[in-house]
């Protein structure tokens, strides 16, 4: 594998890259390891919008001041930022770690 997508990239790209690495060495055990701790986000990303979700994300991590959603695109409830919130920090400070 030479390369892969993924939007959680923009939340923990260290993480990301240590997992490309560990595809690329054989390492499947350590590479499920960490999708893992992607997968909260990823699963939110799939039941809610993955672009409405990742934009929250990487605001409510502190990351971009990302701004007003898209046209066309409805804005995430309040409820679910609530629920991304500590997705999108927990996997920010693992990237940190």
């Amino acid at each position: 594998m030479r390369a892969f997508t993924s939007g959680c990239v923009c939340v923990a790209p260290r993480r990301s890259q240590e997992m490309l690495r560990a595809l690329q060495a054989g390492d499947f055990a350590r590479a499920e390891e960490i999708r893992e701790r992607f997968n909260s986000l990823e699963s939110l990303r799939n039941a809610h919008g993955p672009i409405p979700v990742l934009h929250h994300a990487a605001e409510l991590a502190n990351i971009a001041n990302t701004g007003p959603s898209l046209p066309l695109m409805a804005d995430l409830a309040e409820e679910l930022r609530d629920k991304i919130f500590p997705v999108a920090t927990g996997l920010l400070g693992w990237n940190a770690g």
